[in-house]
């Protein structure tokens, strides 16, 4: 089944996150060809990517592929059923995308531990930016549905509002300030003291 332009673009999204961390001149020149490759070009990478697992799979979205971790992507945080994502063309800063591990087709089908994940990643955004309001909103797309935690700031915005261009750097430095951080152990090692004993020696007379 032939990708549409919609999936195509998405694609080539995903692919310049993989090249931003070339040197200048590098990542100039593969972005050009990322954005030179022809529909047949990214068709035939995700049949790549599928051949890798099984030949009889259906065309995965590219839902599935940051799931499975095909392609590279800006986790926030995860749990048993979903991953929540930045999304490249943010809508506002701080723009998630909450994932469901498997596809989910219809809204009375999502798992609870999936708006759970979308509840956390609220009160870490507002924690974090102090927007004016978060919302939670979803959406059908690739045959799928998928959840999208929307920060507002001076304006309202909702998935009809225009989306962003981020660099990489931008998108990283976003992820810093609400990735919780990883825990550091700290291990103490006793050690053992020895005792000495006093010698008492007795007192030799001349």
């Amino acid at each position: 089944m032939a990708l549409t332009k919609e999936q195509i673009a998405e694609v080539k999204k995903q692919l310049y996150t993989q090249v931003e961390h070339l040197p200048e001149e590098q990542k100039g020149e593969a972005r050009i060809q990322i954005e030179s490759l022809s529909e047949q070009a990214v068709e035939s990478l995700i049949q790549q990517q599928k051949s890798r697992h099984s030949n009889s799979e259906e065309n995965k979205s590219i839902f599935r592929m940051i799931v499975d971790k095909e392609v590279s992507s800006l986790i926030f945080k995860e749990n048993k059923k979903a991953l929540a994502v930045l999304d490249i063309n943010p809508i506002s800063r701080g723009h998630l995308m909450i994932i469901p591990k498997e596809a989910v087709k219809k809204l009375s089908e999502i798992p609870a531990e999936v708006y759970n994940l979308a509840k956390e990643s609220v009160k870490t955004l507002i924690k974090a930016f102090k927007p004016e309001k978060v919302s939670i909103e979803t959406e059908a797309k690739f045959g799928e549905i998928i959840l999208h935690v929307l920060p507002s700031y001076e304006n309202p915005v909702s998935l009809s509002s225009p989306r962003q261009k981020s660099t990489m750097p931008e998108l990283e430095e976003i992820l810093s300030k609400i990735k919780p951080k990883e825990k550091k152990k700290i291990i103490r090692i006793k050690q053992k003291t020895q005792k000495y004993e006093s010698l008492k020696l007795n007192r030799r007379i001349p």
